[in-house]
Order: C-alpha cells, then structure tokens, then sequence
C-alpha cells in the first residue's frame, strides 16, 4: 500500500534502514552529478552490480511507520 506523508521523512527513513534493516530492500548503484550546462545539477542513478551506493527498491511501510511511532511515543 503507497502512502501519502505530509512532510517529507528522509532523515526519518535513513534512521529506520539503520536501526531495522529487514524492512527494507536495496540495490547497489552509482550515482553521479552532472556538470553539463544543460542539466547541471541532475542526478543520475544507474544500476551496478558492484556500485559504491544502495538504491531503495522496497519498503515495509506499515511496520516502519508503527516502529516510528512506538519510538516517538516512548
């Protein structure tokens, strides 16, 4: 099921790939900056078998929005 968050939770979604790994499913890439003048700036992701960078594929989002509220109401 997608969910609709109102804010965005990058932080949020990194501290739960560290603290609870098996919720999510990543893939290695690279990524680059371009330079060009053209499109300065765009990032660009492509798959790699042996890339320095993880790529988010999947997420359990129920269990990783129920982990983050357990958490923030302790």
């Amino acid at each position: 099921m997608w969910h609709e968050a109102p804010v965005a939770l990058y932080d949020v979604a990194v501290t739960g790939l560290l603290l609870w790994p098996e919720l999510f499913t990543t893939e290695p890439c690279t990524i680059d900056v371009c330079l060009d003048k053209r499109a300065i700036g765009r990032t660009l992701v492509a798959p790699k078998v042996s890339g320095t960078n993880r790529l988010l594929t999947r997420a359990d989002v129920d269990t990783f929005l129920n982990n983050i509220k357990t958490v923030m109401t302790r």
